[in-house]
This record gives C-alpha cells, structure tokens and sequence, in this order.
C-alpha cells in the first residue's frame, strides 16, 4: 500500500499501527493561522485513511498514541511538500 497523498484516488493515509486516533491537518499557508482537522479511519494493518479530493497546500498528520499526542509531516512525502515550514 502507498503512503501519503495519493491524488489519483484523493486519498491520504498514514501507517500508525499504534495509534488509537489520527486526522489529517491542513492549511493553505504554513504560518497560516486558518487549519482544517479531519478525522481520519483506521483499516487494516494499522493505516489510516481519509478521503480528501481537494486538500489545502500544506499537510501535517495528528495522532494520539499511550505515549502521548504527536503532529508531524509526512515522511512518505520525499520533496516535502507536506511539510509545514
């Protein structure tokens, strides 16, 4: 399975296999203070998904863990578009 965005299928997932939460976090700028949160859906294997044809420009995942709440770019993203700057 890919990781990250996928546009052909407007999907993003996440490999978090310890996670019992995740969304997907976007903005149109990355000092931009406008976010959307979207939940994302646990499949097997531990990847999350959410359907989103359209996203904003830049993209960071949020998970929650039993160690603690985390939000970061995405590592599948080898040019790191998705990262915040």
């Amino acid at each position: 399975m890919k990781l990250g965005w996928l546009p052909r299928e407007g999907e993003f997932h996440l490999l978090a296999p310890k996670a019992t939460a995740a969304w997907l976090v976007t903005r149109h700028h990355p000092d931009g203070p406008e976010q959307r949160l979207q939940p994302m859906h646990r499949g097997d294997h531990g990847v999350w998904s959410v359907a989103e044809p359209a996203p904003w420009r830049y993209y960071r995942f949020r998970v929650v863990q039993p160690d603690g709440e985390f939000e970061f770019a995405d590592n599948a993203d080898a040019a790191g578009a998705g990262a915040f700057e």
